[in-house]
């Protein structure tokens, strides 16, 4: 998967949860950004992941994802 994010997104995949990706965006953010956000998440789910957890705080939007077992 390539995709470009604006510089409010960043993706990461955190070594203490094998298999799992990141999606944050820092916040405030404009709706693009927030669009742009949203459609990441889908594409990761595309590729078969799945949502594991969604985390908000006054400064982040966080997804948690994780590849679907077989």
């Amino acid at each position: 998967m390539v995709a470009e994010f604006s510089e409010k997104v960043s993706i990461t995949k955190p070594s203490e949860v094998p298999g799992a990706v990141v999606l944050s965006l820092t916040t405030p953010a404009s709706w693009e950004d927030f669009q742009g956000f949203l459609k990441a998440v889908e594409s990761l789910q595309s590729d078969g992941f799945v949502v594991r957890s969604v985390e908000s705080s006054y400064k982040l939007f966080r997804v948690w994802l994780r590849r679907e077992e077989e």
